[in-house]
């Protein structure tokens, strides 16, 4: 079962002092922390309570769509060093500068993490899958090529 919070929480932070009931919950939420996942909704700016277990359900479930294919292995390392040779090699030929090389890399890349918002506005709140790519292999490379390439997106001439 997935409950929505937002009321306790907009108490909390509005009002110095609640009412009992109020009180009551948050304690028992505070001693159960580590047992629950607390998030925040796909749709509607609420909070989402539920057991870590029904999270990690959630997760499992939608993993087990056909869209989806388990790796053999972890590919981010040959990721990073595909990336480092073309950068050393664009280096090489001079046709990037040892600023944008050093700016393109990341230092200490992690794997894509995956977690999930529920759909408290559907039946059985299934998870939004979201895929945070912060530090990963890429990550530099990307917000270089985006800074970069932003200029083009103001321009009013569009290619359709």
């Amino acid at each position: 079962m997935v409950f929505q919070v937002t009321f306790i929480i907009t108490s909390i932070r509005t009002n110095s002092t609640f009412k009992p009931h109020l009180s009551k919950a948050l304690k028992s939420l505070k001693q159960k922390k580590d047992k629950l996942k607390i998030t925040r909704a796909d749709k509607g700016n609420a909070t989402v309570i539920m057991t870590q277990e029904q999270y990690n359900d959630k997760i499992l479930q939608h993993l087990n769509l056909d869209c989806y294919s388990q790796l053999n292995k972890d590919p981010t390392d040959s990721l990073t060093g595909k990336l480092d040779n073309v950068l050393k090699k664009l280096l090489n030929e001079q046709k990037i500068d040892k600023q944008f090389y050093d700016a393109c890399r990341t230092v200490n890349p992690r794997r894509p993490q995956l977690y999930g918002l529920p759909k408290i506005h559907k039946p059985g709140n299934p998870i939004r899958p979201i895929v945070s790519f912060f530090n990963t292999p890429l990550s530099s490379l990307h917000k270089q090529l985006s800074y970069i390439l932003k200029p083009l997106t103001l321009s009013p001439i569009r290619l359709k």
